[in-house]
């Protein structure tokens, strides 16, 4: 977790990370959590959008191997 002064590019790093991680074929998301906020309640809809690509993906891989015959 970043920590420092407004302006430092604490944010450009952050992107940086999501950035590599996706090249590297990682799923990643930031979650900025606000210090009035719920983090369990943001983790868990991030955390449910991420599983829901997985499952659109292997949907549309298994649709793929049907129709290849593989």
């Amino acid at each position: 977790m970043p920590i420092g002064l407004r302006g430092v590019g604490k944010t450009v790093l952050l992107n940086r990370f999501i950035d590599d991680a996706q090249a590297l074929g990682a799923h990643a998301v930031m979650i900025e959590a606000p210090e009035d906020g719920n983090l369990r309640q943001l983790l868990a809809k991030e955390a449910r959008r991420v599983l829901l690509q997985f499952d659109r993906a292997g949907a549309l891989s298994q649709k793929v191997k049907r129709a290849t015959g593989l």
